[in-house]
């Protein structure tokens, strides 16, 4: 993901530099989209990070209690 954002960086700069310059200002505003799109991203990468967890936590909270009811039903 990030070699693609640094492509898409380097050919905005080409562009900008064809036509130009084209004003900081335009500069600065993709600039804050961009963080404000890789913030995004990192949030969304550490929700997905922690439903993991979540996941692994129930299955393994399952097993043993499947293995607690083998132990109940073999000590029978």
């Amino acid at each position: 993901e990030q070699e693609q954002e640094q492509e898409q960086e380097q050919e905005q700069e080409q562009e900008q530099e064809e036509e130009g310059g084209g004003g900081e200002e335009e500069e600065e505003e993709e600039e804050e989209e961009e963080e404000e799109e890789e913030e995004e991203e990192e949030e969304e990468e550490k929700e997905e990070e922690e439903e993991e967890e979540e996941e692994e936590e129930e299955e393994e909270e399952e097993e043993e209690e499947e293995e607690e009811s083998r132990y109940l039903v073999s000590e029978v």
